[in-house]
């Protein structure tokens, strides 16, 4: 009977802040009742105005949604949340659901080009833990025009290691390099995916 009350707390012209971050990652601990309390936290993670409550609302989510429902959730974040905390928290989120998150790739994909350097690396993760169906978009980031971007994107792949065969002869071309770690990177990597045990 309580959990109307308490979804209606989420409400910002209600609650302060904390009160509202309090409540969201009290409702993530719901689970019987995630039907009522999930639209709401939802709701918290796109529209309110604290990045704490959004940042609370994600880990309300990540517990009781189903990784169809999450990711959907994260992807928007990672799309339209202007708060890096935030966006670097989805993107953690998205990492930890791993294969299940590939509808995911090219957000993660963008927010590996971004300035920010937890975020890209965040993002990177990321992608490595979803495994072979991150490895077109990895490919794709090789190509960035951003040598850090390239280092990551080369990394990853390497630490996949053979699910990321489809990405030798991009490799192979990173081999002349004008950035000396992106070369060795390359290197690298290839030795991951060719090596046969």
């Amino acid at each position: 009977p309580a959990i109307p009350q308490l979804v209606s707390m989420l409400d910002a012209s209600a609650e302060d802040e904390q009160n509202r971050a309090t409540v969201a990652r009290f409702l993530g601990r719901l689970k019987i009742e995630w039907q009522q309390v999930l639209p709401a936290l939802i709701k918290s993670v796109k529209q309110d105005p604290a990045d704490a409550v959004r940042k609370a609302s994600l880990f309300g989510v990540s517990r009781i949604a189903l990784p169809k429902e999450a990711v959907a959730v994260y992807r928007h974040v990672l799309s339209q949340d202007k708060e890096l905390s935030v966006r670097r928290t989805a993107a953690v989120q998205l990492g930890r659901l791993g294969q299940e998150a590939a509808a995911a790739c090219t957000d993660l994909g963008k927010a590996m080009a971004e300035e920010d350097d937890q975020l890209s690396d965040t993002a990177a993760a990321a992608l490595t833990r979803i495994g072979a169906k991150a490895v077109p978009e990895l490919i794709r980031q090789v190509s960035s025009s951003v040598p850090r971007v390239r280092r990551l994107a080369i990394y990853s792949l390497g630490v996949l290691g053979p699910p990321a065969k489809p990405a030798i002869p991009t490799l192979k071309l990173c081999l002349k390099d004008e950035d000396a770690e992106v070369r060795q990177l390359a290197e690298m990597a290839l030795r991951n995916l060719l090596f046969i045990p």
